[in-house]
């Protein structure tokens, strides 16, 4: 493949994850969350993942 073709798999391949974690944020925060009820997950994640982004 040349590097052009390379480059757009790859630059798709971000937009799509991109697009997966915004939209399911919030399932995958809960799903980290509840992972170990006795481990909460860092502030800066926690912040990251808020449904509404960082305040």
């Amino acid at each position: 493949m040349p590097g052009l073709e390379i480059c757009l798999v790859l630059l798709a391949a971000v937009l799509w994850l991109a697009t997966v974690l915004v939209y399911f944020r919030t399932p995958i925060y809960e799903w980290l969350d509840n992972r170990n009820p006795y481990e909460p997950l860092s502030p800066l994640l926690r912040a990251a993942f808020r449904p509404y982004g960082r305040r």
